[in-house]
């Protein structure tokens, strides 16, 4: 018999708070892309308690791609959050599980929100 404690993450829900894409030197940087561009990516992530149990899991993610003459070719930013249950945890051992497990089913969206973005704004998706 396997006495191991299995512990459960339970999704309440999911949202976008803030999406946002520019291009400001469209159309003339879409004319740009027969090099390849310089792309930074930057992630932040903060986990918030919101009642016994429930915590939200908010990342933000800031995507900027650029020539090498440092023209920019497009910023997107998104604002990505969960609102998780965590039972039988106390908060300081909820906040690992919320930053690792949490966070694993959360980027997969934030991935597809920041490649349908960029194509949709006339570049490859990222």
């Amino acid at each position: 018999m396997n006495t191991k404690l299995q512990r459960r993450i339970i999704v309440n829900g999911q949202y976008v708070k803030d999406l946002s894409f520019e291009s400001p030197n469209a159309p003339g940087s879409l004319m740009q892309l027969s090099e390849r561009p310089k792309i930074d990516i930057s992630f932040d992530m903060h986990g918030n308690p919101l009642k016994e149990e429930v915590y939200e899991l908010l990342i933000r993610t800031t995507c900027k791609a650029s020539m090498a003459d440092d023209k920019s070719l497009f910023v997107v930013e998104v604002a990505y959050g969960g609102v998780f249950t965590i039972p039988g945890l106390s908060k300081e051992e909820a906040q690992p599980v919320l930053m690792i497990e949490a966070a694993t089913l959360l980027f997969p969206f934030v991935r597809r929100l920041v490649a349908d973005v960029t194509r949709d704004g006339g570049f490859p998706p990222l």
